[in-house]
């Protein structure tokens, strides 16, 4: 399968909105592959579990150290993959 590159993609959005919705895109397509990859890592075997769950475990006190809505917030969202850690 050939991944588009992304003066293919941008060449269909209306240059209005090229600044915008760009940033946007770029920032749904991270977090989409983001979580693609991490539930691959913790479905692939014992040891990557355990590794993926405990660099999520240090996310997750890395952000909440912060002390910001924005932090808050991320922290929410990564605890979603670690129900123990919530």
């Amino acid at each position: 399968m050939a991944i588009p590159n992304r003066g293919e993609i941008a060449a269909e959005i209306p240059s209005a909105y090229d600044n915008d919705l760009g940033v946007e895109l770029d920032a749904q397509t991270a977090l989409s592959l983001a979580r693609a990859a991490t539930v691959a890592l913790l479905n692939l075997s014992p040891l990557s579990h355990r590794e993926i769950v405990a660099a999520l475990k240090e996310e997750l006190v890395r952000l909440r150290s912060q002390d910001d809505g924005h932090a808050t917030t991320a922290a929410d969202l990564v605890a979603q993959y670690l129900p123990d850690a919530a």
